[in-house]
């Protein structure tokens, strides 16, 4: 009995449950259609409202996307990391580096990366102090004074004194030496006062003598035991060299088995005793390339970071924006000299109409490398430079009033005849 009330009163519920359903149904069917539905028509009045705001907020957008991308390159710059190595291809072949007989590009870059001078040049092209603290010159412009600066090393350990110097100059004095240098130090006294004073004596004055102290300084400790006559091929010069420079020698690697493909590559590491600013690299790779076009070739495969020795930049290379060039200045100078002792020439007139005729500017843009004009024998940064003596060119019109007052009249073929 208790079983079929519980059954019924069940059913109810149920029944209920059902109704109470189907209304919310209704409900929510009847207030989907009047909130929603009935009012897309509405929407159709206002989509031109909705459509420029929409329009409004992606121009916002747009232009705070791309004010921020102009403004971060001008609160942003590029620097480089220190790291990382850095290869340098060179057109030539190494057989030295030291500094007393290096003399081709290859063997004069290693040399300078190794070991140090008394004078180097600064950024500007003018003498300043490498090795030296200062120097001097007396009142009679015959002796100059050199102070090294204090605590220097060679990259061995070893300490670098007047006494090194010294023996750097008495090598290059030595005939038997060989070294190149030895023209520019004849008559030349060199002696040390202390272990960090060198006194250079000339036999008469000479202004430009302190650019004679730019070549590298080598190690006593390690040469003097070396007969003068076997110093141009002592081990020294290719296998384990020891200077002062801000990097040191590593390793040297040949490859080729032909002159035409031999490759040489030497690899330097940052100096730990280099008494300047410490390399911002962790190793310096030379390759020297004997072949042009195999040292281009390596360079466009990516092989190495940059290459040096080339007279002009290939035609293919000229246009990529990724690539730099850079042209150092160098301090010489091609020069053209008259015979003045006879013929047209002797006459000063003839050479100055010459002078004036001569456009500089278009010859230098005739060759295939940049260049620097020279306007007289001295060059800008050499001691005794003065404007004022600057020869005039590029006056066709007054080099042909020059010739004319001089009885240089124009004949047949435009040619012009004189009477001397």
């Amino acid at each position: 009995m208790t079983a079929q009330i519980f059954a019924r009163q069940l059913r109810r519920r149920v029944k209920r449950s059902r109704k109470q359903v189907e209304g919310l149904g209704l409900l929510a069917g009847e207030s989907l259609d009047e909130n929603l539905i009935r009012r897309f028509s509405r929407l159709l009045f206002v989509r031109r409202f909705v459509i420029t705001w929409l329009l409004l907020f992606v121009l916002l957008g747009g232009s705070v996307i791309a004010q921020t991308v102009s403004l971060s390159s001008y609160y942003k710059s590029a620097e480089f990391l220190p790291g990382g190595v850095y290869t340098e291809g060179i057109l030539g072949d190494f057989t030295n580096i030291n500094p007393l007989y290096a003399t081709s590009l290859v063997d004069t870059s290693l040399s300078r990366l190794v070991f140090s001078s008394l004078l180097t040049y600064n950024d500007n092209n003018q003498l300043a102090g490498d090795l030296a603290q200062s120097w001097s010159v007396n009142s009679t412009g015959k002796i100059y004074t050199v102070d090294l600066k204090p605590n220097l090393k060679w990259q061995d350990g070893q300490p670098l004194t007047a006494s090194d110097v010294v023996f750097t100059y008495h090598t290059i004095q030595d005939p038997d030496a060989e070294s190149p240098l030895q023209s520019s130090w004849q008559d030349v006294n060199i002696k040390a006062t202390n272990s960090s004073t060198v006194v250079f004596t000339l036999a008469d004055p000479l202004s430009s003598f302190p650019y004679s102290l730019t070549n590298g300084i080598v190690p006593e400790h390690l040469l003097d035991n070396i007969p003068m006559a076997e110093m141009r091929s002592a081990a020294f010069n290719t296998e384990q060299p020891v200077g002062s420079g801000p990097f040191t020698w590593k390793s040297i690697a040949v490859s080729g088995s032909t002159p035409a493909t031999r490759e040489e590559q030497i690899t330097l590491v940052p100096s730990s005793d280099y008494y300047g600013s410490k390399p911002k690299i962790d190793g310096f790779i030379v390759d020297a390339y004997h072949d042009q076009n195999a040292l281009i070739q390596a360079f466009k495969q990516g092989d190495m970071d940059a290459l040096v020795g080339l007279t002009s930049v290939p035609s293919d290379l000229k246009g990529n924006k990724s690539l730099w060039d850079y042209s150092f200045p160098l301090t010489g100078a091609d020069m053209v000299f008259y015979k003045t002792s006879s013929g047209v020439l002797a006459d000063q007139t003839v050479r100055q109409a010459l002078d004036k005729a001569i456009n500089v500017n278009k010859i230098i843009e005739g060759l295939n490398y940049p260049a620097i004009p020279v306007r007289e024998p001295l060059l800008a940064a050499q001691l005794g430079y003065n404007p004022t003596y600057n020869q005039i060119t590029d006056e066709p019109t007054g080099a042909a009033q020059l010739l004319q007052q001089d009885g240089w009249l124009v004949g047949n073929g435009a040619i012009r005849m004189g009477n001397h």
